[in-house]
């Protein structure tokens, strides 16, 4: 089959596309009574299955199923029962379990052993009921999955509620080959961080009390059947950071600057954080660990849109935090790229960066339902390793992946889903029960099981005569090639992206500018919101943005506040009172890593006042200052600015704002009173003889006026 791709050249070019989550498996289905009737459950915990024993049933055993009823109308209820129904025919096929499971199905029309409730029951009352039978009175067929149904009827045989579910069923006399299962188990979340000291909400703080989440997968994986752990590098950093001191909490996302701006909240050391890693090195040591490139970045969009370094900074920065965090290095051969989804230019990516084995959604090698095999799970990719060896796609189970994403804590929850997982392995053992099979099961990525499930799948994988665990580089081992496997493709779809319209994408491309602007001017090429930008990008947002905004919003003002962190002080106007002088311009660089600047002077009326040569490029070291002098001279009196900028190497300047210095010259200085004093002794030199002469010639006519008027005169 012919591989596509659609390559983008540009952010602002790049095709999103919304990927929907599919929606959880339903197991409780509440029937609608008669039109006219009065009763009616309200809800799903009218009828609950807590739980079914045993899971593998023989035609010898004895089966309990433990529950409760409750009363959710507004009226008493008298002689309610509960009562089993079920089919003697075995479901023929896992598309056929899923249907029933789904509620696509009727429930079974055959019924067997009932509970009556004891007395009346008043609204808001719950009673626990028990059925046990043999399961030789149920006169089931061979081996299969049949499915049941716990009935709540009324007096008048109306239904209350109902809940389904199967019943897994092996007899003594068949001899099934045990199907190999390969568990991924994941420690995987959405990121809790803007930028690298801000939390966007506590919830973390709650997954990893004892109990809460994260601890829940930690302690069920660290026992029972090998697991390879499916671990975001992101997370181990968030939980990290959260274990030290000096984080803070984001309380108030407001916008708006201000008292009405954003507010926080400082941390201390969380020490639960800090268990919880104790007890995770501890787990992880010398296990099979799949790391995702750091904060489970959406790879295929970064490629399609021409972010090959965030790409490759994601992989880097995953296999360093893993490093880092736990003393122990992840597994570089294998790879799982975000929900499993991957287009040609992504799986070349991945192996490249030296993965064998790539972890794969069913719709990417989907199966060939004409073809008759068995649709292993590992199959050859057309992609060569560096031994020159192909590729290997392992494709998770989807009905599996579907059958646990439960994401409740109650007994009910956890006892419904253990008994699916029971009945769709069943399945898959009964589709050829002496072949060797393989199947992969991949809970969902930020999986919120009851501890009864997370431990309970995996000890059923070790207790269920169908079922043989295994390591997933045992399933890589047995890869085919596509034409002997019966399954399609590789059939590639083009990754998508958490950002949701034109604005976002904007938004991306003006913070990669500032990012850049602000890289350009640090030493050691530091890259400190690489991370930050990571978590952005992360595959997570695809299934809930609801904090995106936030984190977006966060980064750009932290950004801002960094690049401002390089700046120039202002000072006091500069007073010259001669010809020639100074400015002393102070340089601040408050951020914790070395920067090189430029500094531009210019003077806003060069023919007053000149600047002169300085030393422009000025290298300061973290938390420093330097003070650059200014060489001045000056032509006239009066007040003239200095404009002030900083730029980076390329000279781009790094901030918006410039800086302005006032600059007085107050008086011209000796030198210019003693050439004045010299022109104008000069002067009087020139003009004094003149000046004489006049005098004398008006003089000597006075005189002679005078003599000329006296007795005697002509």
């Amino acid at each position: 089959m012919a591989l596509t791709n659609s390559h983008v050249t540009g952010i602002r070019g790049m095709r999103l596309f919304a990927l929907i989550v599919a929606a959880l498996s339903a197991f409780v289905v509440v029937a609608t009574p008669a039109a006219g009737d009065p009763v009616g459950a309200t809800d799903g915990e009218t009828l609950t299955v807590d739980e079914i024993t045993p899971q593998a049933v023989d035609p010898d055993d004895e089966i309990t199923l433990n529950g409760s009823l409750a009363n959710t109308t507004d009226e008493a209820l008298d002689e309610v029962r509960i009562r089993l129904r079920y089919s003697s025919t075995p479901l023929q096929s896992r598309e056929e379990l899923a249907d029933f499971a789904e509620g696509d199905r009727g429930i079974p029309q055959v019924f067997g052993p009932e509970w009556d409730a004891d007395g009346s029951m008043e609204p808001g009352a719950r009673q626990q009921y028990s059925l046990r039978f043999d399961a030789d009175d149920l006169t089931l067929g061979g081996f299969g999955v049949y499915p049941i149904a716990v009935e709540a009827v009324d007096a008048a045989g109306q239904q209350l509620a109902a809940v389904r579910t199967f019943l897994p069923y092996l007899p003594d006399d068949v001899d099934v080959e045990p199907t190999q299962i390969a568990w991924v188990w994941p420690l995987m979340d959405r990121p809790h961080r803007a930028d690298a000291d801000t939390f966007l909400t506590d919830s973390l703080a709650q997954d990893v009390i004892p109990g809460g989440r994260l601890s829940r997968l930690l302690t069920a994986g660290e026992q029972g059947a090998p697991v390879t752990w499916a671990i975001d590098p992101g997370l181990l950093d968030d939980v990290d950071r959260l274990s030290g001191e000096g984080s803070q909490l984001l309380v108030d996302a407001a916008e708006s600057p201000g008292p009405t701006g954003p507010s926080f909240e400082e941390l201390e050391a969380d020490t639960n954080a800090q268990l919880w890693l104790d007890q995770a090195r501890d787990t992880l040591e010398g296990e099979s660990i799949l790391a995702t490139p750091y904060a489970n970045p959406d790879i295929s969009a970064l490629l399609a849109g021409g972010m090959d370094t965030d790409a490759d900074a994601g992989v880097t920065l995953g296999r360093q935090t893993v490093g880092e965090v736990l003393n122990y290095d992840a597994d570089r051969e294998l790879a799982w790229p975000p929900n499993g989804h991957v287009d040609e230019e992504t799986a070349r990516f991945l192996v490249d960066k030296g993965a064998d084995t790539i972890l794969l959604r069913e719709s990417v090698l989907p199966s060939d339902p004409w073809s008759g095999a068995t649709h292993p799970p590992a199959v050859e990719l057309p992609f060569e390793t560096d031994e020159g060896e192909p590729a290997v796609g392992v494709v998770a189970d989807a009905q599996l992946t579907s059958a646990l994403s439960v994401n409740g804590q109650s007994r009910a929850d956890s006892a419904l889903a253990l008994q699916r997982f029971s009945a769709e392995t069943v399945m898959i053992a009964a589709e050829q029960p002496d072949a060797e099979q393989s199947v992969v099961a991949v809970p969902p990525t930020q999986w919120d099981p009851g501890p009864e499930l997370a431990t309970g799948v995996l000890e059923a994988s070790q207790d269920l005569p169908w079922l043989d665990p295994v390591d997933l580089t045992d399933v890589a081992d047995g890869a085919q090639p596509i034409e002997d496997t019966g399954r399609q493709g590789p059939e590639y779809g083009a990754g998508g992206s958490w950002i949701g319209g034109e604005d976002n994408v904007e938004r991306m491309e003006e913070l990669h500018g500032s990012l850049r602007l602000f890289n350009s001017i640090l030493v050691d090429d530091e890259d400190p919101f690489r991370r930050s930008v990571l978590r952005l990008e992360s595959a997570a947002w695809r299934e809930d943005d609801s904090e995106a905004a936030q984190a977006m919003d966060r980064t750009e003002v932290a950004v801002e506040e960094a690049t401002n962190d390089v700046r120039i002080l202002p000072g006091e106007p500069v007073m010259m009172a001669s010809k020639t002088g100074e400015a002393p311009i102070l340089v601040a660089n408050d951020l914790p890593y070395s920067v090189s600047v430029t500094l531009s002077v210019f003077s806003e009326n060069s023919e007053r006042l000149a600047v002169g040569d300085y030393t422009e490029t000025m290298e300061i070291g973290p938390g420093s200052r330097t003070t650059v002098h200014v060489p001045l001279s000056a032509t006239v009196n009066g007040r003239t600015l200095l404009h002030l900028n900083l730029h980076n190497p390329d000279g781009e300047p790094i901030s918006a704002q410039e800086t302005t210095q006032p600059v007085n010259v107050t008086g011209l200085g000796t030198s210019a009173l003693l050439v004045s004093g010299a022109a104008a002794a000069l002067l009087l030199a020139l003009m004094l003889p003149r000046a004489i002469r006049k005098w004398r010639r008006t003089r000597t006519r006075k005189v002679e006026h005078v003599s000329s008027k006296e007795p005697g005169g002509d």
